[in-house]
């Protein structure tokens, strides 16, 4: 009995991480992780995570994949994600392949969209491309 409310509340705090990358930060390199991205700062190389927010400010010149994905900055390279918004400010150049896709009135898309069952299938799964600690022996 007092077993199963344990492991009950461990898997009800258990939430997936969320990381801010504020404006003026600069990264040069691809960007992989198992949670939620909020981006407003530029990044030259992939991203992938579960969710990813791309803020007014952030650009990405790379491909963006993910379940789903916000554009409110602007996007150099491919999108791949289940779900796809493009905010008013969105700016996008290069093509989106996707389950699904809003475009809010504003939004500049310069490429293609190609609607598939699952944008994201074939990918690795984002714990295959985390880098680890050989010396921990995982």
């Amino acid at each position: 009995m007092f077993r199963k409310l344990k492991e009950t509340k461990i898997s009800d705090t258990h939430h997936e991480a969320l990381s801010i990358i504020t404006d003026g930060t600069v990264i040069k390199g691809n960007l992989v992780m198992e949670g939620e991205l909020h981006f407003d700062g530029a990044i030259e190389g992939n991203v992938t995570a579960r969710r990813v927010t791309l803020g007014e400010h952030g650009k990405v010149a790379g491909i963006i994949t993910a379940d789903y994905v916000e554009v409110y900055g602007s996007v150099l390279g491919e999108i791949m994600a289940r779900g796809v918004k493009l905010g008013s400010s969105a700016q996008v150049n290069g093509n989106i392949t996707q389950e699904t896709i809003t475009i809010e009135s504003g939004a500049v898309l310069n490429g293609r969209c190609r609607r598939v069952d699952d944008p994201i299938e074939g990918e690795p799964p984002v714990e295959d491309l985390l880098i680890t600690d050989k010396r921990q022996g995982k």
